[in-house]
């Protein structure tokens, strides 16, 4: 039997999302109790915000879902308009925003990158969705982060990512973005090596 196609989930995904939002818009207390779930509970509220139609997230799911929808509603919080954020701008990206080089920004990224447990990961992440930043992440690419941090063999990778994208800056606007093997002509004033 072939596996179920990956449009399928992200079809999944971005309705989960929407519904998070439309959470937002009607100040659901589903969303408010989101804010307080921890790893390892289970809260009725938030397992009706995760169940979509005839396809709700499955057990193994269900703590990413609900912590991008505790994520979602700290971010949110005090906010009228709902943001989806930029796709692909997953976590490393979002912290990326408190400064490279700031104290604050690079305590940040290192307790999400040096995380052992989900719950020291739902401390830092809580942590950064409360700094206010001016963007959110892309709530489907945190929900893809966080499901591969969950699987031990792909947590180092991901670590990797969000620390590449904390400490890498966007490309211009217009500009394509460099491949990481492409090797830069040495400007004039440099010195040769």
């Amino acid at each position: 039997m072939a596996a179920p196609p990956q449009v399928a989930v992200d079809e999944r995904v971005d309705r989960f999302v929407r519904r998070l939002a439309a959470a937002h818009r009607r100040r659901s207390p589903y969303l408010a109790a989101a804010r307080r779930w921890a790893p390892g509970r289970v809260d009725h509220r938030i397992a009706a915000l995760t169940c979509l139609d005839s396809e709700p997230a499955g057990a193994g799911e269900y703590p990413v879902w609900a912590q991008v929808a505790k994520l979602f509603a700290i971010w949110h919080g005090g906010r009228i308009d709902v943001a989806f954020g930029y796709p692909g701008a997953g976590i490393g990206r979002w912290a990326h925003q408190l400064g490279v080089g700031d104290p604050a920004g690079e305590r940040s990224i290192e307790r999400i990158t040096t995380a052992a447990s989900s719950q020291r990961l739902d401390t830092a992440l809580t942590a950064l969705a409360r700094t206010r930043t001016a963007r959110p992440p892309h709530w489907a690419t945190v929900i893809a982060e966080l499901t591969d941090w969950a699987d031990p063999a792909r947590r180092a990778a991901v670590r990797f990512t969000w620390a590449r994208d904390f400490y890498s800056f966007p490309p211009p606007a217009g500009e394509a973005p460099k491949s990481a093997g492409a090797v830069q002509p040495a400007l004039e004033s440099e010195p040769p090596q």
